[in-house]
């Protein structure tokens, strides 16, 4: 089985990926496989990026061929950079349908409302917002909308 969690932000990601990455050795040990393949540190960001790019071929042998390696591990990939639409909807074209038939999708959300206080609040503090905030909410309207993303890993 191949576990895709694609996040959201804002929900304990890098939490999640640093508990992950530094128990790796003893989760092999019970069957939990944190793929290495496709991974830069913590995280699988560079897998997302390939599939949004078209650039995916190399990295989805390599998964392919890590998963394959051992079938019966429980092998686990993470970013939550899946968690945009673009790469649920790539994701969908370029996994093969045997590998999709054996992957399980976690995703944690927030309420909406809680997503787009805790995002602004992010990005202000870092001094990256440049509206006021109903023109930032309108910005984010689209990306409070869930159950499409959703529906493009199912």
């Amino acid at each position: 089985m191949l576990i895709l969690h694609i996040g959201s932000p804002k929900t304990g990601t890098t939490s999640l990926q640093q508990f992950l990455n530094l128990n790796e050795d003893r989760l092999r040990e019970g069957g939990i496989n944190y793929m290495r393949a496709a991974r830069s540190h913590i995280a699988h960001n560079p897998l997302p990026i390939a599939v949004t790019q078209r650039r995916d071929e190399a990295l989805l042998r390599a998964i392919l061929d890590e998963y394959r390696s051992d079938p019966d591990a429980t092998h686990v990939v993470s970013s939550e950079i899946m968690f945009r639409i673009l790469v649920a909807q790539r994701f969908h074209e370029v996994f093969p349908a045997d590998l999709r038939a054996e992957t399980k999708v976690i995703c944690y959300i927030r309420r909406q409302d809680h997503y787009a206080e805790a995002i602004y609040k992010q990005r202000a503090k870092n001094g990256l917002v440049k509206v006021d905030r109903q023109a930032f909410l309108a910005a984010q309207m689209p990306k409070l909308r869930y159950s499409p993303l959703l529906a493009s890993y199912a």
